[in-house]
């Protein structure tokens, strides 16, 4: 994982879990900032396909 990466995968593991939980879930939508990030992006793609 290049820099980029380490810090995409940074933020999300800053998140809240709660609100984390209802984004990667599609409970709610993320924001922006949130849904554009390809860390979240990759773990959300995971997550969808094992509901």
């Amino acid at each position: 994982m290049d820099e980029n990466g380490i810090k995409s995968l940074v933020h999300v593991l800053d998140l809240e879990n709660p609100d984390l939980w209802k984004w990667l879930t599609g409970q709610e939508q993320p924001p922006d900032a949130i849904s554009t990030n390809p860390v979240f992006s990759a773990v959300r793609e995971k997550v969808m396909n094992n509901l």
